[in-house]
């Protein structure tokens, strides 16, 4: 059961309507925030029992509706696999605090299974994004470049890069050009301008520069460090 800390009375001037509470419910839940979403149901549900102030029957009546509505929405937006006989069982009988306790619990489902959706769904565009650069790093390639292969727009692939691997995309692209560098330089057959050049730095001055900035060694250096253990 969760348990939501706080007030359960219904303010008024907190917002402006109960359809942009209804809006805020269903952006909270897309979010995973389950916290926020447990409060702004509250919110709706005690709209419901103190402000409409109708007999048990339309209170049954909108929770029921209500319910119905947040479940349809999560389906057919979010794409979440939650059955009907999910949705809770509101009965006349049931006290306020029953009822409150039965729609938390289910907005509760809502949220936690849009968090674990939003979550696998990252993990796929996390892979499809590093498969990709892994495969072309050794091309001059770009944000913009990348987002188009892939089919986003600019702006939506750079905060979506951001999200999924908490750092720019050019510090991603250097990173992964880096690490192949050392496994080259390992190789003896292979000279460093043209280890640079393999891993897509066609300047070696700047190739140097980038291979010291992370590693805290030139390249020559790296290499011999390598050949003396």
């Amino acid at each position: 059961m969760y348990v939501y800390e706080g007030s359960d009375r219904f303010k008024e001037n907190e917002i402006d309507s109960i359809y942009e509470c209804d809006d805020l419910l269903f952006k909270s839940i897309s979010n995973g925030d389950v916290h926020e979403s447990v409060r702004l149901a509250h919110l709706i549900f005690d709209w419901f029992w103190v402000v409409i102030n109708e007999d048990s029957y339309c209170i049954l009546h909108r929770l029921n509706l209500f319910s119905r509505n947040q479940l349809k929405f999560c389906r057919d937006k979010l794409r979440l696999d939650i059955g009907a006989e999910s949705l809770p069982v509101f009965e006349v009988d049931d006290s306020q605090f029953v009822l409150k306790e039965k729609l938390t619990n289910f907005i509760v489902l809502l949220a936690n299974t849009a968090s674990s959706m939003d979550s696998s769904r990252e993990s796929q565009i996390r892979k499809v994004i590093t498969d990709y650069m892994q495969k072309h790093y050794i091309d001059d390639i770009t944000l913009r470049r990348v987002a188009h292969e892939l089919k986003y727009s600019e702006s939506h692939f750079g905060k979506l890069f951001k999200t999924c691997f908490d750092i720019t995309f050019i510090d991603f692209l250097t990173e992964i050009r880096i690490t192949e560098a050392k496994g080259l330089l390992k190789n003896p057959m292979y000279t460093v301008k043209e280890i640079g050049s393999m891993v897509g730095y066609r300047d070696n001055n700047y190739f140097t520069k980038v291979f010291r900035k992370l590693t805290g060694k030139s390249p020559t250096e790296y290499r011999t460090s390598k050949w003396l253990q």
